[in-house]
Parts: C-alpha cells; sequence; structure tokens
C-alpha cells in the first residue's frame, strides 16, 4: 500500500476533467521535467545521464540525481511522446513542467549534454535546461498550447512562448513582468 500519492485511471481524469469543465475551471497538468524523475529513471534508466539504479520514491524525498540525459535524443523523443500523452488527457491551453529545484550537476558530468551545450553554444546546465525548456515549448506551440515553469528559470533566455510562474519574491514577478 503506498504511502503517499497514487494514480487516477484514464476514465477517472477524462471525469475529473469534464466536471472541472463544467465549474469553467481549466485543470493545468504538471510533468515535472528535466527533473524529480526517479520514478521515470526507474522505469528507463536508459534516459538517464548516470547509470545507476533508481527506485520510486513515495513521499516528499527528492532525488537529486534524478534528471534526464538532455543531450540523448532518444530521450527527448520519448519525453515528447509523453507529453503528448499527457496533452491528449488534459484539453486545456497549458501543460507545467515544474523547472524548480533542478540539480543539474549530472549534466557537467554526462558526455552527450556536453556535447548539445557545446553545439548550441549553451553557457552551462542552466542554459542547457532553458534549451529544453524552449525545445518542449516549440514543440507545444504546433498544438497551440503554452509552457509554464517555475521561476527558477527567470534568468535564463526563454522564448516569449514560455511563461514563468513567480513563487519566490515580488521583484522576481516584476522581472518576470518586464522579461
Amino acid at each position: 500500500k503506498a504511502s503517499y500519492g497514487g494514480a487516477y485511471s484514464r476514465s477517472q481524469i477524462d471525469e475529473l476533467v469534464q466536471y472541472a469543465q463544467s465549474l469553467r475551471i481549466e485543470i493545468i497538468p504538471e510533468v515535472s521535467l528535466p527533473a524529480h524523475c526517479s520514478a521515470l529513471l526507474a522505469s528507463y534508466p536508459q534516459y538517464a545521464c548516470a547509470r545507476k539504479d533508481y527506485h520510486v520514491q513515495c513521499g516528499p524525498q527528492v532525488d537529486a540525481d534524478a534528471v534526464i540525459c538532455l543531450g540523448n535524443d532518444s530521450t527527448l523523443t520519448h519525453m515528447l511522446r509523453m507529453i503528448d500523452e499527457v496533452a491528449e488527457w488534459f484539453p486545456g491551453r497549458y501543460l507545467s513542467l515544474g523547472g524548480d529545484t533542478v540539480a543539474a550537476g549530472a549534466w557537467s558530468h554526462c558526455p552527450r549534454c556536453r556535447y548539445r551545450m557545446i553545439e548550441n553554444s549553451l553557457r552551462g546546465e542552466r542554459s542547457l535546461h532553458a534549451w529544453f525548456v524552449n525545445y518542449v515549448a516549440e514543440h507545444l506551440s504546433q498544438q497551440n498550447r503554452r509552457v509554464l515553469v517555475w521561476d527558477d528559470l527567470l534568468a535564463d533566455n526563454l522564448s516569449n512562448d514560455v511563461i514563468l510562474m513567480v513563487r519566490s519574491s515580488i521583484s522576481d514577478g516584476m522581472k518576470a513582468a518586464k522579461k
């Protein structure tokens, strides 16, 4: 028996979305990427930078190294398929990637991620994170959808199609509005 969390069936999600729509509420799903991915990497370890045993974590614990490999093209393809499936379930205009507290250190040790940074003239892990968010935003814009991320990426070069959700301070909210 799980001590935390759970899962909805597709029919439960459909029922929840219909009920929310009847109340004029749009459900915005969050697919936590590229971090907080211990469950994903426990099932698909080939999408990680580091080869290790990942475990599904129940509760508030976070495996700081559980980030997907952004230098691996097959990882990107799989993530877009997964995002498309979630977008199909939730017909609203927005999808959140989260994006807070990303421990990007694994990317600096990963040859594929370092190559991705070089080939795209990115200045480091935070820029690689922003590149990924822009990559997903471009994909979803073709479906008339927008990506939301937390303001941890405020200082980075995000596309105008990305919406920042501010949680840290009013001054960061003002900076985000000016961008």
